[in-house]
């Protein structure tokens, strides 16, 4: 982690944040939590240990409860509707922090983290961006904001929410670099590919262990077609970006996808095995576990014979078949029950899902029932070779999955099953779509290897 003088009551009064609380100690604790969590990097006691230490430093500190829940929430992997302890800790949370003497501002983040948990992501969105309006350089709620427009797949609004705060940050201030890079993942995610890599490379001048705008510059390589320099980028600043410990799962991730585009499937299969299966089974998070997936669908979607590699990834699945957090999630947790050839086990996580449909309200159940059940229905139908039958899911749904969140370079699964299911299926209108799709992907990316296989693999059945 970067040093950087932890600002206790004084300094957070300094800079216009005046936190309610007389703790120095839990100013400086909250502090240490935001620079790890913005930094991707964690300190000698660990993210969870210094945010045990920050609960205990002042009970009644509201923002300190506040940065612990929405950080838990962040992490996707625990449901407010089936996880008793939770309901009630946000339950008195919530009746706690509206008794409270605390600040407007503090007030908005408690309550941005309560509709996040409650699946109101738009409504968290719209609390975070009014403490920007007044307080731009709150980074909690830069990050905070960032990291849920990337769940509701708002490129637009990852872009402009740092954007907008960035002319109000010194280059001396601390996190500044940083907030480089997450503009670099908002102008990449909005197709500025050229303005990206500039903003990620004076990212990485300013802190080069910036693992996120490592990430935003391999993304960038990536939807560009440049898949040798990718490799070559990853390979030298390894040892930087490496100790970005939350997030080198991602970036390796991201590394083994330009060999698959190369076709060098042994290559990416190595990285799988030594970085992104042993790296999600230590973790256990979420974010770790969809990229497990979604290389393995990819794989598999090429001819690859995976073995009994899908069996870790149902294992780290299983436990949140009921949770229904994100579609993203959903997605591909399916992906994993199916690839581990576990009919029965999709088939009641629909169940599931269709319950879960019926008898919630929220922004995140209205997602579920616009394309969540279709998109995991298709799934199955595309496991059981009814190509058509995924079609009809699917192609409905083609332009707007981005809802589902994640980035391009992510969803792009979905894309690739899509063409797949056109080209196998056995009715001459699909592949006619499978022709339009590809142009389509040939015009955005022109250097792509995979896309040529796909148009191969669709003459052939001409």
């Amino acid at each position: 982690m970067p040093e950087v003088c932890l600002k206790d009551c004084q300094a957070w009064r300094d800079v216009g944040l005046t936190m309610t609380t007389t703790s120095n100690e839990a100013c400086k604790l909250f502090d240490d939590v935001i620079t790890q969590y913005i930094t991707w990097t964690e300190s000698p006691d660990g993210m969870e240990n210094t945010v045990v230490k920050l609960l205990e430093s002042d009970s009644n500190f509201m923002m300190g409860q506040a940065l612990s829940i929405g950080l838990d929430m962040m992490g996707t992997g625990r449901a407010l509707h089936l996880d008793k302890e939770l309901a009630e800790q946000i339950n008195k949370f919530e009746s706690d922090f509206n008794k409270s003497e605390i600040t407007p501002r503090e007030k908005l983040h408690c309550q941005s983290v309560v509709y996040f948990a409650k699946g109101e992501y738009t409504k968290a969105c719209e609390s975070w961006e009014e403490i920007l309006k007044v307080y731009p350089k709150d980074s909690l709620a830069i990050k905070f904001a960032h990291d849920s427009y990337f769940y509701l797949g708002d490129s637009v609004k990852i872009r402009d929410s740092v954007d907008r705060v960035l002319p109000y940050w010194k280059s001396s201030d601390p996190l500044y670099g940083y907030l480089k890079g997450m503009l670099a993942f908002g102008l990449e995610e909005t197709y500025r590919y050229e303005e990206a890599q500039k903003s990620s490379e004076e990212a990485l001048s300013l802190n080069p262990t910036d693992c996120w705008a490592t990430h935003a510059k391999a993304h960038c390589f990536e939807m560009t077609g440049r898949f040798n320099q990718g490799i070559e980028f990853l390979k030298d600043t390894e040892n930087d970006w490496a100790k970005g410990r939350m997030l080198a799962c991602h970036n390796y991730w991201h590394w083994a996808l330009y060999h698959i585009e190369r076709g060098d499937y042994e290559t990416a299969l190595g990285i799988y095995d030594h970085q992104v299966e042993e790296r999600s089974k230590s973790s256990g998070a979420m974010l770790d576990m969809v990229d497990a997936a979604s290389l393995l669908q990819r794989f598999e979607m090429q001819g690859v014979n995976v073995g009994d590699r899908w069996k870790e990834i149902y294992e780290l699945a299983l436990p949140h078949i009921n949770d229904h957090i994100t579609v993203f999630n959903d997605f591909h947790m399916t992906m994993a029950f199916l690839g581990c050839g576990k009919t029965d086990v999709a088939s009641r996580y629909m169940k599931s899902l269709r319950d879960y449909c019926a008898h919630h309200s929220s922004y995140s159940r209205d997602l579920f029932h616009k394309m969540g059940v279709d998109l995991c229905d298709g799934l199955i139908a595309f496991s059981e070779d009814r190509f058509v039958a995924a079609v009809q899911l699917w192609y409905p749904l083609k332009d707007d999955v981005i809802g589902m969140g994640g980035s391009h370079a992510q969803r792009d699964v979905f894309d690739q099953l899509l063409l797949n299911a056109c080209i196998d299926s056995p009715k001459n209108e699909d592949r006619d779509l499978a022709q339009q799709m590809l142009s389509e992907r040939k015009k955005k990316r022109e250097n792509s290897p995979l896309t040529d296989r796909l148009m191969q693999k669709l003459l052939a059945k001409h």
